[in-house]
């Protein structure tokens, strides 16, 4: 995805300034895309943890349902695998 397309999506909201400020900035090739897909990668990351946390919880609690216990195993593979 184009820099420039990321940057849009943030247009009629309280963060487009700053968004398009990163555009006008001198970056050397690929900089900002790297950041940007950095950012989208630690944003997945929390929400993964999250979602396990959330998971755990309610697994400890109610008990899990046959999709949600499928959830848990992919997350469980992922953090054994890194």
């Amino acid at each position: 995805m184009q820099a420039s397309a990321v940057v849009e999506r943030f247009r009629d909201t309280p963060h487009w300034d700053y968004a398009q400020s990163l555009l006008d900035e001198e970056r050397p090739e690929g900089l900002l895309e790297a950041e940007f897909s950095g950012a989208l990668e630690r944003l997945r990351d929390k929400m993964r943890g999250e979602r396990w946390d959330s998971l755990v919880a309610k697994m400890e609690t109610q008990g899990l349902n046959a999709a949600e216990k499928a959830e848990y195993q992919g997350l469980m593979a992922e953090r054994l695998s890194r």
